[in-house]
């Protein structure tokens, strides 16, 4: 096995998490802040699909997102840090777990067991036991290709628990069941939806992305509740998810960014 990168902020929450609607378990891993011990605060929680690939280039099977590495060096400029919370991925049952609709080919559908799971078991539990704001408009979810649909999904169906979506190079090719529920939900959106797509990710991937923005500026979030990062050269991979990461995490609560002198 390849060595650890995951820095000393990064711990297993549990290698084996129960979770009733899968009957299963999973491996759970957590981010604490730098000053989590010292502060007195609390925080904001930020959930992550692909736990695997995460924090640690050991236990990523194509190279990790380096959210640790990000949030520290957010924190050393200034930034009032955040709970990072990621849940493993089920290997062969990943693309059943992370599809909220079944697929006429590829099947799949038991998306919506692994959103019960997030918010009537993982939250609550993280919640109980960490010092955490725990109202929607300090709660997101984020996920990359299927993770990116899985992280809309929660938050379209249940914007009471996650405010605050990030849905990075999303599938949205699964299903159009995507952009249903979004034109059907203009009161029940989350507060801020952060959507990124690489220029050279294929398959309409960028055309795709701007129809959900347009979408869901349609519906009736107003344009500041809605952001489009397209970058330029990128590709479906770690590596872009990575880059757009810390821009989401600033976007997401600017009232955390480090005061600008005069």
């Amino acid at each position: 096995m390849a060595q650890s990168t995951a820095n000393p902020q990064v711990s297993i929450l549990s290698d084996c998490f129960d979770m009733p609607p899968l009957d299963t378990c999973r491996r759970i891993w957590l981010y604490l802040p730098t000053d989590y011990d010292t502060s007195g605060d609390r925080y904001p929680v930020l959930y992550l699909l692909d736990g695997q690939n995460i924090f640690d280039d050991a236990t990523s099977y194509i190279g990790e997102w380096h959210v640790d590495e990000s949030l520290f060096r957010m924190e050393q400029g200034g930034f009032s840090g955040i709970i990072v919370v990621a849940i493993d991925h089920g290997g062969p049952h990943r693309v059943a777990e992370y599809t909220p609709w079944p697929h006429p080919v590829h099947q799949g559908g038991e998306g919506a067991r692994t959103i019960d799971f997030l918010v009537h078991y993982l939250k609550p539990y993280i919640d109980e036991h960490f010092f955490t704001l725990p109202d929607p408009e300090h709660t997101g979810i984020m996920g990359a290709s299927l993770g990116g649909l899985m992280a809309m999904a929660a938050g379209f169906t249940h914007p009471e628990t996650f405010g605050l979506v990030g849905a990075l190079s999303t599938s949205y090719w699964w299903s159009e069941a995507c952009y249903d529920l979004a034109e059907a939900h203009p009161a029940g959106f989350p507060y801020r939806i952060f959507l990124s797509t690489g220029t050279r990710e294929g398959k309409g991937q960028l055309r795709a992305t701007m129809r959900m923005a347009s979408i869901l500026q349609e519906a009736g979030l107003p344009p500041e509740a809605v952001t489009l990062r397209r970058v330029r050269h990128k590709n479906h991979n770690e590596k872009n998810w990575s880059k757009a990461f810390p821009e989401a995490v600033a976007w997401f609560f600017p009232d955390r960014l480090a005061r600008q002198r005069p």
